[in-house]
């Protein structure tokens, strides 16, 4: 039954982060607050030229594998759920990019949220048939039934 949880749970993120698509904006993720503070919603400081999903042929696609995050360890023994939110540039080889976090329950889903989408991989977006750089924004559940 837990892999079944697992199973709904990855899709989900998956789908979530197809869903998302591209899009603009700003805010800054970078944070000292311990681990079971929350960290408020902030502004993501994306750097470069990026497409937004308007201005692309196709969003990128999530790979089939990806990294799932890890359970921050105090968190777990609180018995605390939560979610964290992850914004990064999707590349032109569908590496993630300028990986923050703009807002999580606690800062340990953050930490971890964002160290396993480094790890992701995409299918890039497309603009006239040509791979170009996308944002996303990304929700990454931690639930203690998983």
């Amino acid at each position: 039954m837990k892999t079944y949880q697992y199973l709904i749970t990855s899709i989900a993120v998956v789908l979530l982060a197809v869903l998302s698509g591209c899009q603009s904006s700003s805010r800054n993720a970078s944070s000292n607050d311990s681990l079971d503070q929350p960290v408020p919603l902030r502004e993501a400081m994306l750097k470069g030229e990026y497409s937004m999903i308007e201005a692309t042929d196709t969003p990128p696609k999530a790979a089939e594998i990806y990294t799932r995050p890890h359970y921050p360890l105090k968190l777990q023994r609180q018995k605390i759920s939560g979610e964290a939110i992850i914004v990064f540039i999707v590349s032109e080889k569908g590496k993630p990019e300028q990986v923050q976090a703009i807002r999580a329950t606690h800062a340990g889903f953050a930490e971890e949220a964002v160290k396993a989408v480094k790890l992701w991989r995409f299918t890039p977006a497309t603009k006239n048939g040509k791979p170009v750089k996308c944002k996303m924004q990304v929700p990454i559940a931690f639930h203690l039934n998983n």
